[in-house]
């Protein structure tokens, strides 16, 4: 069936895509699909007055045919069933007439079935809505219906008056159908209380509500500005929003200033809330001026404690120098190449000592030195673990080394449903020898469950570039473990002769040491630069090299090979921007609305937070192969698998033709094509531009403006951000090894 067969017939055909508000009474005769958990509805709606009926899609919270409903919204023009109504506000009626009373009793009341429904219409009239409402003895006048199933109708009928209550108060608040559905999917009969009690709530609650929706619906509630449930709201907000930019904590100055900023409450107002939060509330700890969230607090503490316990444990070692050397020797006759001195430090620090960190840049060889140590451990005998941050990251390690990785969550044996490890303190991991790659990348609560996991007399080799952007989570931990000094580190700083001669490489180098890259074409034709001064014109030329130029010339798949990475979100050159219009040029056609978003069969998506139920990751990139409007689902081809999402859920998922630097970690493409603008000036830092680089393996194109990249390569001021993981490790360990080469 399909969904325009119930359209108006005035409105069959032609286009109703008027974006005109209108407003429209009527009832739902027909459901062709619906969703209790989001209230997403398709179905039939027949207006009272009799002059048409045509399909409506949106929210409609507790759907069912005969449900009388008064609906606010637009017309649409869907590409494959036409005109239809989306719905952004929907109130639910008690029905009157006849008809809508029996489909009313049948769709609502327990125990009332199509016969039982039409004798108590047949008996009331349209008095009936009334009759169970204020005299419901009078429903045992029915044939058939005693005193148990008179109260059982009344008890029903109370049951969903709350709820529609409930659902009529939220909305007359200005809250979406959608989000209303959120909160009383959560809160239940309770929602009107916990509302008016806190607000507040929401923001830690509900996925999808931030501070900033409850704070509007907290004014809309009545709630004072200076009242102490927002002023406290507003503190725990700012310290979430600081770990959401990375820091670990904020001074106390800071966090009164920009709570203060926030809230437009006075300093003082906000600092006797906040000490009183920090005397009584366990979400937050203070130490020596630091305001943190308990579980970063925690976290930090827990990383600092459990490597010192590893630092301090005796090294095992079953090498000695012949056994070594022999070893080096098995290890570079499989592997076909013969280590350098700098490589070979690594196994040798690796033996004596309980952890190494390994850094360097693009083409220095942490990759061959690790593929080495690893051979030299797993030939002596060492049970050895590989793992990685993210499943590309793990994927490309398992590559690179040619032994198996995984992901630290798969390592670690996470349980998506109970959301706890299965490694643990209690549980650790069986190894001798631990390697984990792309350290830059994980956070502070990642490394946390990680050294947990991690017994104490086992070797740990920690792999990463030091100079790439710092994870997106909270915390630089890669760069506190190597200030700290607790742990040796080695720094690969030699570009071997293969890697030298690709000017992906080299200016890769050229831009960590503040140089200018290469701009001309070089003779190996995999680094270029299109000056283009003007935004528009930047634009249109990151269009044609994604479309046309580089699929003709080096034979390239546009959805495939070549990733566009910007900056920021915002502009003409964001990320935002660039996805509307290169989804234009890439995969026209007409958008298919999936509950909060908005695809097209054959869009690159990428999913933005972790969902171990359906093992997809923050980051991991597929494409949508099929929309099934109608059961409001939508499949995404992943490397791997294919994933089915309710569109529930697709708030998940965005657009991934362009993608932001800090998106693309961990992960490499054949292709990189950069937008490079001074309407980026905000963003224009080395370590960006840097990790942006090295994410391409065959050729990066940059497009923009010469003055852009020299602020960039300028720039190496890393954002600071406030942690204390180097300070805690020099605590825990009692002494700096100092160790250098």
């Amino acid at each position: 069936m399909e969904f325009n067969d119930v359209s108006s017939p005035e409105n069959s055909r032609q286009s109703k895509d008027t974006g005109i508000l209108e407003s429209h009474e009527g009832i739902i005769e027909r459901i062709v699909f619906h969703n209790p958990d989001n209230g997403y509805t398709v179905a039939s709606f027949a207006r009272l007055d009799e002059k048409g009926r045509f399909t409506i899609v949106g929210v409609v919270p507790g759907a069912n045919e005969g449900l009388p409903v008064n609906i606010e919204g637009r017309w649409i023009v869907h590409p494959r069933f036409g005109n239809q109504f989306s719905i952004e506000k929907c109130e639910a009626n008690l029905p009157r007439s006849k008809m809508g009373v029996v489909k009313y009793l049948t769709s609502f009341i327990k125990g009332v079935g199509p016969v039982m429904a039409k004798r108590i219409v047949d008996k009331f009239g349209e008095e009936t809505a009334d009759i169970i409402e204020k005299t419901p003895k009078r429903l045992r006048e029915v044939e058939g219906i005693g005193k148990q199933k008179a109260d059982q109708i009344e008890k029903s009928w109370n049951e969903h008056l709350r709820i529609k209550s409930i659902m009529m108060f939220l909305q007359s608040h200005n809250i979406s159908p959608g989000v209303a559905m959120k909160i009383f999917n959560t809160y239940g009969e309770n929602s009107v209380v916990i509302l008016n009690q806190n607000p507040y709530l929401l923001a830690t609650d509900i996925f999808g509500i931030g501070f900033k929706t409850a704070d509007r619906i907290a004014m809309n509630l009545g709630m004072e500005k200076d009242s102490e449930v927002r002023l406290e709201a507003g503190i725990i907000y700012t310290l979430e929003m600081a770990a959401g930019e990375g820091h670990v904590y904020l001074p106390s100055e800071v966090l009164i200033e920009s709570s203060s900023k926030l809230l437009e409450a006075a300093d003082s107002k906000i600092e006797v809330i906040l000490k009183r939060l920090i005397g009584e509330d366990d979400r937050i700890v203070e130490e020596e001026g630091r305001v943190y969230i308990h579980t970063y607090y925690r976290a930090e503490r827990t990383i600092a404690e459990r490597l010192s316990i590893i630092m301090k444990q005796p090294s095992s070692n079953i090498f000695d120098m012949n056994s070594e050397s022999r070893a080096i020797r098995s290890a570079e006759k499989a592997l076909g190449f013969k280590l350098s001195d700098q490589q070979l430090s690594v196994i040798d620090v690796l033996v004596k000592q309980k952890a190494v960190i390994l850094t360097g840049g693009p083409g220095t060889g942490k990759t061959v030195s690790t593929r080495a140590a690893i051979y030299v451990f797993k030939k002596s005998g060492y049970r050895v673990l590989l793992a990685a941050p993210t499943g590309r990251a793990a994927k490309r390690m398992t590559e690179a080394t040619g032994f198996p990785s995984k992901t630290i969550h798969r390592l670690l044996e996470f349980n998506p449903i109970m959301r706890v490890f299965g490694r643990n303190e209690e549980n650790p991991l069986e190894c001798d020898m631990l390697v984990i790659d792309e350290m830059s990348m994980v956070d502070t609560i990642l490394m946390q469950r990680l050294v947990a996991a991690i017994k104490a007399d086992t070797k740990i080799l920690f792999v990463g570039d030091v100079d790439q952007l710092p994870s997106v989570g909270p915390g630089n931990v890669l760069r506190d473990l190597i200030s700290s000094g607790v742990i040796p580190t080695i720094v690969l700083d030699v570009v071997y002769r293969q890697d030298s001669e690709s000017s992906i490489v080299s200016n890769a180098h050229l831009i960590n040491k503040g140089n200018m890259p290469v701009m001309a074409k070089d003779r190996n034709g995999n680094f270029f630069f299109s000056s283009k001064e003007d935004p528009e014109e930047a634009l249109e030329t990151v269009v044609r090299l994604c479309s046309e130029r580089l699929p003709a010339r080096f034979r390239l798949r546009p959805l495939k090979d070549i990733q566009v990475i910007s900056p920021m979100y915002r502009g003409v050159l964001g990320v935002d921007n660039l996805n509307k219009v290169l989804q234009a040029n890439l995969n026209p056609g007409k958008d298919l609305v999936c509950g909060s978003r908005k695809f097209r069969i054959g869009d690159r998506v990428m999913q933005i937070k972790n969902n171990y139920d359906k093992e997809v990751y923050n980051g991991d990139v597929g494409f949508v192969r099929t929309v099934d409007l109608q059961n409001g689902k939508i499949i995404i081809e992943y490397p791997d698998h294919m994933v089915e999402y309710d569109f529930s859920e697709t708030d998940q998922l965005v657009l991934a033709y362009a993608i932001t630097v800090h998106k693309s970690q961990g992960s490499e493409y054949p292709v990189v094509v950069m937008p490079v603008s001074t309407h980026h000036f905000v963003m224009l830092q080395r370590n960006l531009l840097y990790t942006a680089l090295t994410r391409a393996e065959k050729l990066v194109v940059l497009v923009g403006s010469r003055k852009a990249v020299a602020i960039a390569v300028k720039n190496n001021k890393i954002e600071d951000r406030f942690t204390s993981l180097d300070e805690r490790l020099v605590q825990e360990t009692g002494n700096k090894h100092l160790f250098d080469r």
